[in-house]
């Protein structure tokens, strides 16, 4: 009999402590579409943070050989960038770099045709800071701007000739839209 007494007064404690009709007694609007059907809010810094991507691209050099020759030289280079962003508010800051591997060529001949140059690129580099304002919650415009590094090659064949490798430094200067 003390069993069925302790038993019933357990069952009688969690059915008073979990009573369903309780939650009716809540205010409210009833006819209010559920919280759960509502678009998510975007968040607002969707341009801060890390971001890496890559890039193929094209480019020309012309070198001044001696007074009244020069040579050109073009092809196709393609690499890595990335780069952090802080966000604040609608401005956006950041650090930016690249690493390029090209196959950038050419040759002429010069010195009435006894010898014959032939510079090519083979990596390039740059390091840049950027600054933008979000002009849309999804597109942001910004400016780079920064140093640049390029390693080339300058062989010359025919008398006097040699290889020379050397290295140019420079600027790096940029605009364009992004999204996210």
């Amino acid at each position: 009999m003390y069993q069925a007494v302790v038993v019933a007064a357990v069952l009688t404690a969690s059915a008073t402590a979990s009573r369903p009709a309780a939650s009716a007694d809540l205010y409210g609007d009833y006819n209010a579409p559920p919280a759960y059907g509502m678009e998510p809010v975007p968040p607002q810094d969707i341009f801060e943070g890390w971001w890496l991507g890559g890039t193929i691209g094209g480019a020309s050099v012309n070198y001044d050989m001696s007074p009244g020759s020069s040579v050109s030289s073009s092809g196709v280079l393609g690499g890595i960038v990335g780069g952090y962003s802080w966000q604040h508010g609608p401005f956006v800051v950041g650090v930016e770099g690249d690493f390029l591997a090209s196959d950038i060529s050419g040759s002429r001949s010069f010195n009435g045709g006894l010898n014959k140059v032939s510079p090519g690129f083979d990596t390039l580099a740059d390091l840049r800071l950027r600054a933008g304002y979000t002009i849309l919650p999804n597109l942001l415009l910004f400016g780079t701007f920064g140093g640049a590094w390029a390693d080339a090659d300058l062989p010359i064949s025919g008398p006097g000739g040699a290889f020379r490798e050397t290295t140019f430094f420079g600027w790096s200067a940029g605009a364009a839209p992004s999204l996210p």
